[in-house]
């Protein structure tokens, strides 16, 4: 399901982001990435993603120093470097702690592996609900 058509997105206040590879929705609390069909999501792309995160959260997380929460909504199907998240984290010396909303076993295959090379905690849902309600319980 997209975020869109979720009943999260008529009552959480958001920003979306629209970049050529995929549209992006900032929210108080969490971001949510939904890539588009048949993109590799590599470096040069969460690298762009990840200064409009840092931009937008940036006097947020002065505020209110929550965990930076980053929802993967894997509604279409895609490939990624997973190297790529190692390269960003060390950059700008954040580790996300991470949603995947996997909606088959491909997906969830995928998702295993990232974790293997990621520092951050990584947590693999089903629906993008759960998702978002894990993402709000971990700021409570």
């Amino acid at each position: 399901m997209k975020f869109e058509d979720s009943k999260y997105y008529k009552i959480l206040k958001h920003q979306k982001v629209e970049k050529p590879f995929g549209n992006f929705y900032f929210l108080d609390q969490f971001a949510i990435s939904e890539i588009h069909e048949g993109v590799h999501f590599n470096y040069q792309m969460i690298d762009i993603i990840s200064e409009e995160v840092i931009k937008f959260y940036n006097d947020f997380k002065k505020q209110n120093p929550k965990k930076l929460i980053y929802i993967t909504n894997k509604i279409n199907s895609y490939s990624l470097d997973p190297n790529s998240w190692i390269k960003t984290e060390a950059k700008y010396g954040i580790a996300y702690t991470r949603a995947i909303v996997n909606y088959n076993s491909w997906s969830h295959t995928n998702a295993a592996i990232e974790k293997m090379f990621s520092k951050a905690n990584i947590k693999c849902c089903h629906t993008l609900d759960e998702a978002i309600e894990w993402a709000i319980c971990q700021n409570e």
